[in-house]
C-alpha cells in the first residue's frame, strides 16, 4: 500500500502542512497519509493504541530526519506561524 501523494476528501491534513501532536506537542511536516501505519523505516505512535482507526499521517519531526506515523485524532493544525526547522532542507 503506497502513501497517498495528495489529500483526499476524507483527509483532514494535506501534504506540506505543519501539524502538532495534541498530547506531546511536537511539530512536524505532513509527508503522506495511509489507512494503517507502516512498519519499517518509520515509527508509529504507539500511544494511540492498537485499535486506533485511520487515517494515519506520515509526519517528519521538526529538527530531525525522523518520521513517524500518527493517527489523525492525535494531530492538530499548527497555527503558531513559526517556521518549521528541518535540518535536511535548511
Amino acid at each position: 500500500m503506497a502513501l497517498r501523494q495528495h489529500g483526499t476528501a476524507s483527509s483532514t491534513y494535506r501534504i506540506g502542512e505543519v501539524v502538532r501532536h495534541r498530547k506531546y506537542q511536537y511539530r512536524g511536516l505532513v509527508l503522506g497519509q495511509r489507512q494503517r501505519p507502516r512498519h519499517g523505516r518509520c515509527h508509529y505512535d504507539r500511544s494511540a493504541g492498537p485499535g486506533c482507526a485511520g487515517p494515519w499521517y506520515q509526519v517528519q519531526l521538526e529538527g530531525s530526519g525522523l518520521c513517524v506515523f500518527v493517527p489523525e485524532g492525535q494531530l492538530e493544525l499548527d497555527r503558531s506561524g513559526r517556521s518549521l526547522f528541518n535540518p535536511l532542507a535548511n
